[in-house]
């Protein structure tokens, strides 16, 4: 019979062993792992021992991933799994240990991304609410771990707000997380965080007609497909991306759309596929139109300083670029 110091390494071998096997896609073999780790784990006193509970929280947590990594995914399964690993995770003493604030924090985010991928936005909200407060409790807030989940938490809870149209929440969600985003530095991230703004914009100026404030900037966008063009996992955003830019600049900045399409154009990879072109050149065509109606109806102003006919003359050389590029 093992002792609990060969129990705890033989657990921790098994986990490490499940892990590995994740990450190279081998979802069987993987949950065979975490279940061995979680039978060994279970057996040791974990509800008196907050690092053995934390230990024993994450097999619960990794058996939850792989149950929704499954083809078709064990949602029920992965649920059960993820309430298994809370009920440990809460013996934690959250408030000691960064590593266990982690730990809870992300039990609770990966139940909301669940819940809300089921279609039970009210429960993953209450979910994002109990990891803020769990991530509240952290003695550590400039660890980088506890960066990156805070702001997973505000971007994940913003797309669910905006999944319903709740545009004002989303914005308070993400300007809540918006320094870490920028301390941070993680591409994954502010690509995630970037995406979600230009997505509330896209909302506000889908609803709002007639506004004339952009809700954001055009570097905004720019920046974002620059993390896109950068990052292959989120390359198949760009044409969202750019539909945005086009609608900010078509409403709101018609004088910057020029800019934007320049940026575009300069930035590698971005139009590289006829589909991101042809999306462009037409929303360049539909720029146009929208500028000759404004000159009919008396824009620019007499004091504007804007150059109607030279921008006109711009982007009908955009499009002629954009149909023959490269």
């Amino acid at each position: 019979m093992m002792d609990a110091d060969d129990t705890d390494l033989r657990a921790a071998a098994i986990m490490a062993e499940g892990v590995g096997l994740l990450e190279n896609g081998m979802l069987v073999g993987a949950l065979r792992c975490f279940d061995e780790t979680i039978r060994l784990r279970e057996r040791a006193p974990w509800d008196s021992s907050p690092h053995g509970a934390w230990l024993l929280a994450g097999a619960w947590l990794n058996r939850s991933d792989v149950l929704r990594r499954l083809d078709p995914p064990d949602h029920a399964g992965a649920e059960q799994a993820l309430d298994m690993a809370l009920e440990r995770a809460s013996r934690t003493v959250p408030g000691s240990d960064s590593r266990h604030v982690s730990r809870m924090a992300l039990c609770f985010l990966n139940r909301a991304s669940l819940r809300h991928e089921t279609g039970r936005s009210d429960e993953a909200l209450a979910d994002f609410g109990s990891a803020e407060n769990v991530l509240d409790q952290s003695p550590d807030r400039t660890a980088p771990s506890w960066q990156a989940l805070k702001v997973m938490g505000g971007v994940n809870k913003a797309l669910v707000l905006l999944d319903n149209n709740r545009v004002a929440e989303a914005h308070a969600a993400l300007d809540a997380c918006r320094d870490e985003t920028d301390s941070l530095g993680e591409p994954d991230l502010t690509f995630r965080w970037h995406l979600a703004v230009c997505r509330a914009a896209g909302i506000m100026l889908d609803t709002e007609v007639g506004g004339n404030a952009p809700p954001i900037s055009i570097e905004t966008v720019v920046r974002a497909v620059r993390l896109a063009s950068g990052l292959p996992i989120h390359r198949e955003r760009i044409p969202e991306l750019l539909a945005y830019g086009a609608l900010l600049c078509r409403r709101c900045r018609p004088v910057g759309f020029a800019g934007f399409v320049n940026e575009c154009l300069r930035i590698p990879g971005v139009l590289d596929h006829p589909r991101h072109r042809a999306d462009l050149a037409g929303a360049v065509l539909l720029a146009i139109r929208d500028l000759e109606l404004r000159v009919l109806h008396g824009w620019p102003g007499p004091d504007s300083g804007d150059d109607p006919v030279g921008l006109l003359r711009t982007l009908q050389y955009l499009h002629a670029r954009l149909i023959d590029f490269p």
